[in-house]
């Protein structure tokens, strides 16, 4: 069955590991994924790494209140 997602099946786990001897931490995201007929794997990776973006942004602006 397809979604307007772009995936048919997908899988995901995301990593937070702080830095070592600094502030903050890194975030990592992988997944495995089989994207629907007629949409490059790559293109479903470009809009997932904008969301993300957004949200790391979003998290910064939070904590700067």
């Amino acid at each position: 069955m397809e979604c307007n997602i772009g995936f048919k099946s997908y899988e995901s786990i995301i990593w937070v590991c702080p830095f070592e001897g600094d502030e903050g931490c890194v975030v990592e995201w992988g997944f495995s994924v089989e994207p629907v007929n007629g949409l490059r794997f790559e293109d479903l990776v470009r809009k997932y790494e904008l969301g993300l973006e957004k949200m790391v942004l979003a998290m910064q602006n939070s904590l700067r209140m």
